[in-house]
């Protein structure tokens, strides 16, 4: 199952994006509670989008069973955990599982069950620290998991962590100077630096759908994150 991420971030200004920087502890299961047909991860992302401050919520990431939609950068809290300033919302990855009744959620779990491990490896936590909405706060969710908790943890441990690119390195075959950026952007104020040819970056996780495009998400050597186009015109993946 070919796990896709697209980058879909509220804006930074946005009042559901508080900005607090975090270390991400623990990942937050939840489920979105929402039946209705069409109540997919692209829905819910054009609802995040679309609040205007007078709810203050927030969340990380939404799966479905076609694609995995990020809302908030994995080292930014949001407002998901139902905790105000706790742990959970301030030391936790948020994610949702759609329920909508024209999708196939065990698809869709089985969607986060591979993000959730490809974070596990990205920021070092074990699966005691995979943890239902329902520690922060009481409430019964993530509500269809949770008669099965255990069993849904064991499917992490079955999970591989891939198709991902842990281990490569990716490499500008550019002829001339390529471009990295800050964000999941082909802006040029988001433009940090430049890389030569011959030259890369570990990479950390999947390719992002970006506008029309797709880049990597990669790290340099003093653990700064950036992001880089992923056409095999100008990169290439190599073993290090």
């Amino acid at each position: 199952m070919q796990l896709e991420i697209q980058s879909m971030l509220l804006p930074k200004h946005h009042p559901c994006r508080p900005g607090h920087h975090m270390k991400p502890l623990y990942i937050t299961v939840h489920t979105t509670g929402n039946r209705s047909r069409g109540a997919n991860a692209m829905m819910h992302g054009n609802y995040l989008r679309n609040l205007d401050g007078s709810r203050l919520v927030s969340w990380h990431y939404t799966v479905d069973e076609k694609v995995v939609i990020k809302h908030l950068p994995d080292n930014e809290s949001g407002w998901h955990a139902g905790d105000g300033n706790g742990p959970g919302n301030r030391s936790s990855i948020g994610i949702e599982i759609c329920e909508h009744e024209d999708g196939d959620f065990e698809q869709a779990v089985g969607m986060a069950a591979q993000l959730i491990r490809l974070l596990q490896d990205k920021h070092n936590l074990p699966v005691s620290h995979v943890v239902p909405h329902q520690k922060w706060s009481g409430k019964i969710c993530p509500r269809p998991l949770l008669p099965e908790w255990n069993a849904f943890l064991m499917k992490l441990q079955d999970t591989p962590a891939g198709p991902f690119y842990m281990g490569k390195k990716l490499v500008s075959i550019y002829d001339g100077m390529l471009r990295f950026y800050i964000r999941p952007s082909w802006k040029d104020s988001d433009v940090y630096g430049h890389v030569n040819s011959g030259y890369g970056f570990p990479v950390i996780t999947n390719k992002l759908k970006v506008g029309k495009g797709f880049q990597y998400e990669v790290r340099n050597s003093n653990g700064k994150v950036f992001y880089i186009t992923a056409s095999e015109q100008y990169v290439r993946l190599v073993n290090v």
